[in-house]
C-alpha cells in the first residue's frame, strides 16, 4: 500500500540495508551521509536517552520487517490521540475534539480519503490539514489505548451521537428564531 509513513519506514529500511557508510537520497532530494553503524549507534543513543530518565529498557530489539500492519499499529499506539474519523459530510473529524480536519493534498492517501486515520501534525492553511496520515483500524484504537477509547453499546447513545443524527433548525438564511411556531404564527 502507498502510504506516506510506509514510505519513509521504506526509506529508513533502505538507509539501514544500503551499508555501514555512504549516502543514500530521498524522494524529497535530501541527501543523507551515513555515520559507520548506523543502526546500532540509534539503538544505543535510544537507550542511554530511556535510561537518563529513568526507563529501565530491558526488551530485545524486534523487527517488523516489511510487515506494515504492524508498523501502522506501533504509529497507532503512539499517536492514538490524533485519530480522525471521515466525516459523512466532508473531510474528517477529529475524535479527541471533534475538530474538522482534511488530509492535505499533498498527501498519497488524498484520493483514497480513508474512513480512519492517525496524523502526525495538523497544519494550519485555508483549511486544517492532516500531514503524515496512515490508515488504522478502529479496533486498533480500542485494543492498543483502552482506558481512553471504548467499543460504543449500539442500544446506548450518548448525548452528543444524538444530536449528530438531529439536523439543526438554524439556517444562515433565514433569522435565527424562524423556525419557532410562535414565530411563524405571528
Amino acid at each position: 500500500m502507498n502510504h506516506p509513513i510506509t514510505g519513509f519506514i521504506i526509506h529508513w529500511l533502505d538507509l539501514v540495508q544500503f551499508g555501514k557508510t555512504g549516502a543514500i537520497v530521498l524522494p524529497s532530494d535530501t541527501i543523507w551521509e551515513l555515520p559507520s553503524q548506523v543502526g546500532e549507534e540509534i539503538h544505543a543513543f535510544l537507550v542511554t536517552l530511556a535510561e537518563a530518565i529513568g526507563l529501565r529498557y530491558k526488551l530485545d530489539v524486534v523487527t517488523a520487517g516489511k510487515n506494515f500492519t504492524k508498523i501502522r499499529k506501533a504509529i497507532a499506539a503512539g499517536f492514538f490521540f490524533h485519530a480522525a474519523r471521515k466525516d459523512p459530510q466532508e473531510g474528517y473529524r477529529t475524535l479527541v475534539e471533534n475538530q474538522p480536519v482534511y488530509i492535505h493534498p499533498s498527501s498519497a492517501l488524498f484520493q483514497r480519503q480513508p474512513d480512519w486515520v492517525i496524523y502526525h501534525e495538523l497544519v494550519m492553511t485555508t483549511k486544517e490539514y492532516m500531514r503524515e496520515v496512515t490508515v488504522v483500524d478502529p479496533k486498533w484504537l480500542v485494543e492498543l489505548a483502552p482506558r481512553f477509547f471504548k467499543v460504543a453499546d449500539p442500544t446506548k447513545m450518548s448525548k452528543r451521537k444524538r444530536q449528530e443524527r438531529v439536523e439543526p433548525l438554524y439556517d444562515r438564511y433565514h433569522e435565527p428564531n424562524s423556525w419557532r411556531l410562535s414565530k411563524r404564527r405571528a
